[in-house]
């Protein structure tokens, strides 16, 4: 089974990203921090990271960055209000790239994570 690390501050965004995540397939672990990511990246493979740029304690970006040396896809997603509805997301390294994902979004990401397997 394909296995996911959703890290972001917001428990609206982890909830939004966990479902949509967890119905396509995926095993799910959800953190809050930077330092909770890293503990697991160090003791467990992930396929897929997303995470909050701004984090309590530090930036999400370098997490992404550290999940990507690993070989995981990484994207970072901003939520302005903590509010599923207005999630933007972008792949590490590509930040024109990035898009709004509402329940279209999401649908479409999975869709693109799909189509790299």
């Amino acid at each position: 089974m394909k296995r996911a690390l959703i890290v972001a501050h917001h428990r609206s965004t982890r909830d939004a990203l966990f479902s949509a995540l967890e119905q396509a397939g995926y095993e799910v672990d959800c953190v809050a921090t930077k330092n909770e990511a890293r503990v697991l990246l160090d003791i467990s493979e992930h396929d897929v990271l997303i995470a909050n740029d701004r984090l309590p304690d530090g930036r999400g970006y370098d997490v992404a960055v550290a999940a990507e040396e690993l070989g995981a896809k990484s994207y970072l997603v901003t939520d302005t209000a903590g509010s599923a509805d207005e999630l933007t997301l972008a792949p590490v390294g590509h930040p024109n790239e990035r898009r709004c994902l509402g329940e279209q979004g999401l649908t479409d990401l999975l869709r693109r994570l799909a189509e790299d397997d």
